[in-house]
C-alpha cells in the first residue's frame, strides 16, 4: 500500500463563501485516520483501488469556532493566573508574617525585653512554625537566665556586703590592736624610764 496524505487546503466555493478542505487519501489500507477504518477498508477493498476523502469546513464557521476558542482559553488562562496569584500571595503573607513578626521580637529582646514573643505562626507544622517555636523557646530560656543571673548578682552583693561588713570588723579590731599595743609600748616605755 501507498503513504496516504492528509492536506488541508483553503478554497472557494461556486458562490465566494471561503471553506477549508480536508483532503485524504484513501487505499486498502484505509484512511491512515484510525486503525479501526484501516481494517474496515481493508476487509471491504476487493481490489487496491485509490480514492479521496473530502470534508469541508466553512472558513467563518471556522475562524467563528477558533475566535470562540481563544476567547474561552484567553479567559480560563486569566482566571487561573488570577488565582495562581493569590495563592501565591495568601502563601506568602503566611510565610512573611511570621518571619516578619520574628524579627521584630528579636530586636525587642536585643533590646532587653526578654517577656517578648511571638504568637502568629506557633500553630503551623512547617519549617515556619518550627522556627516560631524555637524562637519562643529561646526567648524564653534567655529570661530565665536572666533572671537566674539576677539571683546569682544579688546574691554576690549580698556575699559582697558580708564580706566587707567582716572586714570592717577586722580592721576596727586592728586599729584597736594597734591602738593597744601604742598604748603598752608606751606604758613600758614610761615605765623602763
Amino acid at each position: 500500500s501507498a503513504t496516504n496524505c492528509m492536506c488541508w487546503k483553503e478554497m472557494k466555493d461556486a458562490a465566494g463563501r471561503h471553506y477549508f478542505e480536508l483532503t485524504a487519501s484513501i487505499s486498502s489500507a484505509g484512511t491512515g485516520m484510525s486503525p479501526d477504518l484501516g481494517t474496515l477498508f481493508g476487509a471491504a477493498a476487493t481490489n487496491p483501488t485509490w480514492g479521496e476523502l473530502r470534508v469541508g469546513v466553512d472558513r467563518q464557521e471556522f475562524d467563528h469556532g477558533v475566535d470562540a476558542l481563544v476567547r474561552k482559553n484567553i479567559f480560563l488562562a486569566a482566571g487561573l493566573i488570577s488565582i495562581a496569584i493569590a495563592v501565591r500571595f495568601v502563601f506568602a503573607k503566611r510565610m512573611v508574617t511570621p518571619i516578619t513578626l520574628v524579627g521584630r521580637a528579636a530586636n525587642q529582646i536585643a533590646a532587653g525585653n526578654l517577656l517578648e514573643r511571638v504568637h502568629r505562626g506557633e500553630n503551623l507544622r512547617d519549617e515556619i512554625g518550627d522556627l516560631v517555636r524555637n524562637f519562643n523557646s529561646m526567648a524564653l530560656r534567655l529570661e530565665e537566665n536572666r533572671e537566674e543571673m539576677n539571683l546569682l548578682h544579688s546574691r554576690l552583693e549580698e556575699k559582697v556586703l558580708e564580706r566587707t561588713h567582716e572586714l570592717e570588723q577586722a580592721n576596727r579590731k586592728l586599729k584597736e590592736l594597734d591602738q593597744l599595743k601604742s598604748d603598752f609600748i608606751s606604758t613600758v616605755s614610761h615605765e623602763l624610764r
